[in-house]
């Protein structure tokens, strides 16, 4: 399950662009989407074709697969000490 605050946008433009990412920021003259390489994208909405909400992250699959138990248990203890 992915939470509705990760859930990725896919956006095509009029101009044919496609762009997937997370929206950080939406009114009524556009929006701001960070991408998977923190790249933030400014569009305006008379730009968006299309907009898609995916039930997909913008985390890779299988990120952890080759982690031991105590690594990602380890992991676990960091992200909360933040």
């Amino acid at each position: 399950d992915v939470s509705e605050r990760y859930l990725t946008t896919a956006i095509l433009t009029k101009s044919g662009k496609n762009h997937t990412g997370i929206v950080i920021y939406e009114s009524i003259d556009g929006l701001l989407l960070r991408d998977s390489t923190h790249q933030t994208i400014r569009i305006n909405s008379s730009d968006i074709e299309e907009r898609t909400v995916l039930k997909t992250s913008l985390m890779p699959e299988n990120l952890l697969k080759n982690c031991t138990d105590q690594e990602i248990a380890d992991l676990i203890v960091y992200l909360k000490s933040l």
